[in-house]
């Protein structure tokens, strides 16, 4: 570390080099426009392609009803023409799905999670939340829903902010019963979704989440149909 390779190990290992690059740039398909990052509270406030692209991919794996995903503290988009570095590159994570049986109550908890990102500065102007930022950044807890329409109003306190929450159209009850896909990570009450702990397993997907985004480019090519989030703001 920190000296010269080398040069017969240079040599030795080039040609598994060369080939792993070249696996690497390997196109896997195409995207109608590029899914461009933005600012994390911008996308969190007006959502994220590639958060719906996520859920996309887990609700189509899982059958699941409600889908949850998170975008990386620093988030790299995707390029129109997307190759195998660039989706590993955007889900960076070694992740497999979880599917578990939740009931709206414990939905809801989640979202008064995900809510308490947002805070308001001395002048009004959207911020981020210091809880999200300190000790350490965390814009990879917040969470981007599919499946539900859902509201925020962060004028009011934290764990009181969920003002609407639909499904079908239906406004969601604690006591209704949802099937919902989440990572591995999340799934684990880790990031302060503490209500998920104990709630039944119905589905584990070993796979990791990349590889499942690379099944995904290849079965619909450019064609991506996309989870939009129903999320109406504040």
């Amino acid at each position: 570390a920190g000296g010269a390779c080398h040069p017969q190990w240079l040599r030795q290992f080039a040609q598994m080099e060369h080939g792993a690059q070249d696996w690497l740039d390997q196109v896997v398909g195409h995207l109608p426009h590029p899914l461009l990052p933005d600012a994390p509270l911008k996308m969190a406030a007006e959502g994220s392609g590639l958060a719906d692209l996520f859920n996309a991919v887990q609700l189509e794996v899982s059958g699941a009803q409600l889908s949850a995903a998170s975008l990386a503290n620093d988030v790299a988009g995707l390029p129109q023409v997307v190759r195998r570095r660039d989706l590993l590159i955007a889900y960076p994570y070694t992740n497999t799905l979880t599917v578990l049986r939740i009931t709206g109550a414990v939905l809801r908890q989640a979202m008064e999670r995900s809510a308490a990102y947002f805070t308001r500065g001395e002048d009004n102007t959207l911020r981020v939340s210091d809880c999200f930022l300190e000790p350490k950044v965390e814009h990879y807890n917040y969470d981007y829903y599919a499946g539900v329409t859902y509201a925020y109003d962060i004028a009011r306190p934290v764990g009181e902010r969920v003002v609407e929450l639909t499904f079908n159209g239906t406004p969601v009850k604690d006591t209704d019963v949802f099937t919902a896909c989440l990572s591995s990570y999340r799934a684990s009450g880790t990031g302060g979704y503490d209500g998920y702990v104990g709630c039944p397993i119905v589905r584990e997907i070993g796979t990791e989440m990349s590889d499942l985004l690379l099944d995904y480019f290849k079965r619909y090519g450019g064609e991506l149909p996309l989870a939009r989030g129903e999320f109406r703001g504040f």
